[in-house]
């Protein structure tokens, strides 16, 4: 093999080997944000979908970013609800709360 063969051989390589290295960070990196959104507290659910967003607007992704935002915005709402139907639950299963005759009669 001549010398320039090889030097080009050498050099295809390593593009390719860097094109790889770069694969394998995107690909680890997907799979810890999405263990985030599937198993992280809800505030690194909302860096996760952060990121994302940030991603997309670079690429001038404009529906993504928004439909994103739809997504955080739905989250945020069922988490609200979801709460206060924990909440309700609690009370009506475990709570001392007093029904409202009873405790409008004990504040007068």
């Amino acid at each position: 093999m001549k010398p320039t063969d090889e030097r080009l051989k050498e050099a295809k390589d390593d593009y390719q080997e860097s094109r790889e290295e770069i694969i394998s960070y995107i690909q680890e990196s997907c799979e810890r944000r999405i263990a985030l959104a599937r198993e992280g507290h809800i505030r690194q659910v909302f860096s996760v979908l952060s990121a994302e967003m940030a991603l997309a607007g670079a690429f001038g992704q404009i529906d993504t970013v928004f439909k994103l935002a739809q997504m955080a915005e739905r989250l945020m709402h069922a988490e609200a609800s979801l709460l206060v139907q924990e909440s309700q639950d609690y009370q009506r299963r475990f709570g001392d709360s007093v029904e409202d005759a009873v405790d409008s009669a004990l504040r007068s």
